[in-house]
């Protein structure tokens, strides 16, 4: 059964500050590992289905980067390969 908590006139609750602060890393340390998980039965589905993880991981690491950094990044990585390649 959760305990109501009331919020002070500051903005904190009937715990105190201390309470959130110390409450919170090993909240979201929990939500963390559950996402975690999630990724991970998401990725073992999508290789069930024929999909290569490590590139599907390698996408998402592109897609979060700005556009304008993955082209010049993109471009060094391609004069690079033309260099040692020859």
């Amino acid at each position: 059964m959760k305990t109501e908590r009331k919020n002070c006139d500051d903005g904190r609750n009937q715990y105190g500050t201390a309470a959130i602060i110390h409450g919170a890393p090993w909240r979201l340390d929990d939500d963390k590992a559950a996402v975690s998980a999630d990724m991970k039965e998401v990725f073992a589905e999508a290789k069930s289905e024929g999909y290569d993880a490590k590139i599907m991981r390698k996408v998402l690491k592109l897609i979060k980067q700005d556009k304008a950094k993955r082209q010049e990044e993109q471009t060094l990585v391609d004069l690079y390969l033309q260099s040692v390649e020859g």
